[in-house]
């Protein structure tokens, strides 16, 4: 322990001391004397020095003792004095430990910090991959679905076509239609013979064309609004047929303003183009189906035209703005679009 009561003033030869400046300047040079966790209190009768300056000078000393000291300050009274104070000195060594302590409190902290953290983002990750893959899954479910009912709806439609397209080929190696296309004879002849076979096959019509696209006999010659005299030369599926393929349209007829499907069968005889049958099949049966197995469904042509659909306020409608086309008041059918052989 030290004890030190300097006085309010003093002066020798060299130096000149007073409470104020030579009190730390004392505490300064004392501090380094005491031995670990010794004491040292000091005192002062200055009665013009406040206790506020006095702590001053106690603590300014601490901080200029430099030695590596950790040091308390303590302020009591002390009997008889005005002021007093006392200062007790940890070494170096525990000063370390204190300090390693709070260290590794601080990085247990941390890492306690930093694990909650990782465990956030594991969660989040987890989760995400999770949702992932129900979507996924979700997803393959119902692509594979609608796959298969794709598949069972563009089955349909091929056997309700492929239930007609024999009859342009039949017709075009009839013998009596072929008189027809040569010679103009016997045209009532093969009026009744499409009408009867119409009626046997259930299409909407049948007719026979010549090489310029004169309508020379049909199914429906006893109509109003018979095919026959009509000229469809410009339509796709006889163009297609003159080229020698068959064709296949689809169609709205500017007449009878019934939609149908189109199919062609050209007539050739010795290299030379005689002209070419038709079958008109009626495709609403087919669209009253898909209707009353309550799904959605339609059908595009490769312009995104809609020429079938369940819905009937879609049919007729384009997945894309199209370029208008010049209309045909002829009953080949108004072309929608025109369909791939």
């Amino acid at each position: 322990m030290i004890i030190f009561d300097p006085p309010a003033f003093s002066t020798t030869k060299k130096s000149r001391f007073s409470t104020q400046g030579g009190t730390a300047k004392l505490t300064a040079a004392l501090l380094p004397l005491l031995e670990n966790d010794g004491l040292l209190v000091s005192s002062s009768n200055h009665q013009k020095v406040s206790m506020e300056d006095y702590m001053k000078e106690l603590r300014k000393g601490a901080l200029n003792a430099g030695d590596g000291g950790d040091y308390h300050f303590d302020r009591r009274p002390a009997g008889g004095f005005p002021l007093s104070g006392r200062f007790s000195r940890r070494t170096l060594p525990e000063i370390r430990d204190q300090r390693k302590t709070v260290k590794r409190k601080f990085l247990r902290n941390i890492r306690l910090w930093w694990l909650l953290l990782a465990g956030l983002l594991f969660a989040a990750l987890l989760v995400w991959q999770l949702t992932r893959w129900a979507y996924n899954t979700a997803l393959d479910d119902l692509v594979e679905t609608s796959g298969e009912r794709l598949t069972l709806y563009a089955g349909t439609l091929r056997g309700a076509l492929n239930q007609y397209a024999y009859l342009p080929y039949i017709l075009s190696r009839q013998a009596d239609v072929r008189i027809l296309l040569k010679s103009s004879f016997n045209a009532e002849l093969v009026n009744r013979y499409l009408e009867a076979l119409d009626r046997q096959a259930g299409s909407e019509a049948l007719y026979v064309m010549n090489a310029v696209g004169d309508t020379l006999a049909a199914s429906n010659w006893r109509d109003t609004q018979s095919f026959v005299g009509r000229n469809y030369g410009f339509r796709p599926y006889f163009t297609d047929a003159k080229a020698g393929k068959k064709g296949q349209q689809f169609g709205v007829g500017a007449t009878t303003g019934i939609p149908g499907y189109f199919m062609s069968h050209p007539v050739v005889e010795n290299g030379k183009f005689l002209g070419a049958t038709v079958v008109k099949v009626d495709l609403t049966p087919l669209q009253e189906g898909w209707r009353e197995g309550g799904e959605t469904v339609m059908v595009s042509d490769a312009n995104g035209v809609l020429f079938l659909s369940s819905r009937d306020d879609w049919r007729y409608k384009t997945l894309a703005p199209l370029s208008e086309a010049p209309e045909n008041p002829d009953d080949g059918g108004t072309e929608v679009r025109t369909m791939g052989p």
